[in-house]
């Protein structure tokens, strides 16, 4: 069975593949990942008489190539002991393997986040215009800012990651919205700028899963800190 999931939200987009390894042993799972050597069609066909059934997660592009053979795709969705959950967060919707997946999946999930564009201004007022006082007047505007704050932080380490694929043409570059792309590839931003700016976002996603923290504080003390 094949179940493909793609979007934008990727903390809800964890979870799901999280929840969905509970429902398996943990020598039953495979992982094709960015650090994985597995060879998928391996995987699928050393599947024995009296195995226990298979959790396959592909989220590594380099696994893709294999997902365009339709048929292929269409005998994996009969096999019952073998579960393919295909992560197509970094394909490009409009691509004709996004297509071929979602068509031949048993199940398609889509996990976006809303589209609220304070967020996406919030990123042109740090990374684009390096603005401080309209930055913090954003923050200052965001209701209930206790829910949105992961999910901000979501947007702004993926439009940082974004910029460094479009900078240096990597191949997840080609997922990107044009749209989008064409305002990411705007950024001013250095490489050091861009290393400490993801560091410090990861410190700021620790601090508020571990400690009770005034999210808008830490918001603003990010802009003041950098900008």
């Amino acid at each position: 069975m094949i179940i493909s999931i793609s979007g934008d939200d990727k903390i809800k987009i964890g979870d799901f593949i999280s929840q969905h390894k509970t429902k398996f042993p943990k020598d039953s799972i495979y992982n094709l990942d960015k650090n994985s050597d597995y060879r998928l069609d391996n995987l699928v066909d050393s599947q024995g008489l009296f195995s226990e059934k298979k959790l396959i997660t592909v989220s590594n592009p380099k696994y893709y190539e294999i997902l365009e053979d339709e048929e292929w795709l269409k005998r994996i969705n009969k096999n019952a002991d073998i579960v393919l959950l295909v992560d197509m967060s970094s394909l490009n919707g409009n691509l004709k393997i996004f297509k071929n997946i979602k068509k031949n999946a048993e199940k398609h999930l889509e996990f976006a986040l809303p589209r609220d564009y304070t967020f996406f201004n919030l990123c042109d007022a740090l990374f684009l215009k390096k603005d401080k006082a309209e930055a913090i007047r954003i923050i200052d505007s965001i209701e209930d800012l206790e829910e949105k704050f992961l999910p901000l932080l979501a947007i702004m380490q993926g439009s940082l990651r974004n910029f460094v694929s479009l900078k240096y043409k990597n191949k997840s570059s080609a997922g990107i919205h044009p749209f989008m792309a064409k305002k990411i590839s705007t950024y001013k931003l250095t490489d050091d700028e861009v290393k400490n700016l993801y560091s410090k976002l990861l410190e700021m996603d620790l601090k508020s899963k571990t400690r009770k923290v005034d999210k808008k504080s830490l918001l603003i003390d990010f802009v003041l800190y950098f900008f």
